[in-house]
């Protein structure tokens, strides 16, 4: 199956020290997910999606909102 056209199957997000801050199981296909981390604290997280055959981490610096 093509990866651009799969559900991903899990979407999370760990804080630096590896507690996971966000999950989530999409239940249908869309072209973009909105996650909502207006509530995380300024810091830096890692992004990981999950296909049924493969996995994608990205780093994300979230530089406004929630004071430390």
């Amino acid at each position: 199956m093509d990866q651009s056209s799969e559900l991903p199957s899990e979407i999370a997000i760990y804080d630096v020290s590896g507690k996971l801050a966000l999950y989530t199981q999409p239940n249908e296909f869309r072209e973009a997910y909105i996650v909502d981390i207006s509530t995380f604290q300024k810091d830096v997280y890692f992004v990981q999606v999950k296909h049924s055959y493969s996995m994608a981490t990205k780093k994300m610096v979230k530089e406004w909102g929630m004071h430390s």
